[in-house]
């Protein structure tokens, strides 16, 4: 009886020991499952965290390529209206734009029109992430710019080749930006577009359809310095919004 009793007990204190044993793995495991809980929480936060940062990264980038586009179009519209003021006896329909290049009112157009220049560049580099094709446009149309500041038309043929580089730059940037974008306003801008681009083809063939070749021009520049403002705005407003949400976010 002894015997058994003793037994018995040893069971009992065997049992205990390995109830006690997985009991204790359980804790354990529990324990290392929590603190992955945790850490795969922190690591969840923090790319959200770095998700964000990029988002808002980008959405300044817009905003900036919109600031530098819409100031750099409008000071040139600006500045234009200006040099056609004091430029002597000057036609808008019998004077070429670049006539106001050379003589009294060279420096005020050529260093304008350089501005505008850097800033599609500018614009363009911010914008690399929105549209590669839309970089490599911006930046010809930039180049196209500033090369006819610094060749003024008595230049001949340079001012010539960048004259058109920056008109034919302007005419199709917006078909790049509807391909992103495939939106009501986008439409508006390759309307614009494709306006500049007829008059830009019969421009080159010497036709004037009864507007000068000053008024030709003009159906060429005017087309394309209005849809770039309305896309710089565009990157504004689409900038704001979305930083907005971030933060409510």
């Amino acid at each position: 009886m002894g015997s058994r009793s003793k037994i018995y007990e040893l069971c009992q204190c065997l049992a205990r020991c390995w109830y006690s044993k997985w009991e204790l793995l359980f804790y354990i495991d529990i324990g290392k499952d929590n603190q992955h809980c945790r850490k795969d929480s922190a690591k969840l936060n923090k790319s959200h965290e770095i998700y964000s940062i990029v988002l808002k990264n980008d959405d300044q980038n817009l905003g900036f390529a919109g600031i530098a586009l819409f100031i750099g179009v409008a000071q040139f519209f600006l500045f234009l209206l200006l040099a056609e003021l004091l430029f002597p006896n000057y036609s808008v329909s019998n004077n070429y734009i670049s006539d106001l290049g050379v003589g009294k009112t060279a420096y005020i157009f050529n260093t304008t029109i350089e501005v505008l220049g850097i800033a599609l560049i500018i614009a363009g580099l911010l914008l690399r992430k929105f549209s590669p094709v839309l970089l490599v446009v911006l930046i010809l149309a930039g180049i196209g710019a500033i090369g006819v500041g610094l060749f003024p038309e008595n230049t001949g043929r340079p001012h010539s080749l960048f004259s058109l580089l920056v008109f034919l730059m302007g005419a199709i940037a917006p078909y790049i930006i509807i391909y992103k974008l495939r939106n009501f306003i986008s439409a508006v801008w390759v309307f614009l577009g494709t306006y500049a681009l007829i008059f830009l083809i019969l421009y080159t063939k010497g036709v004037h359809l009864g507007l000068g070749k000053g008024g030709m021009e003009r159906m060429i520049v005017y087309p394309e310095l209005l849809w770039a403002l309305g896309f710089g705005g565009w990157l504004l407003g689409k900038s704001s919004n979305h930083q907005e949400k971030l933060e409510h976010s």
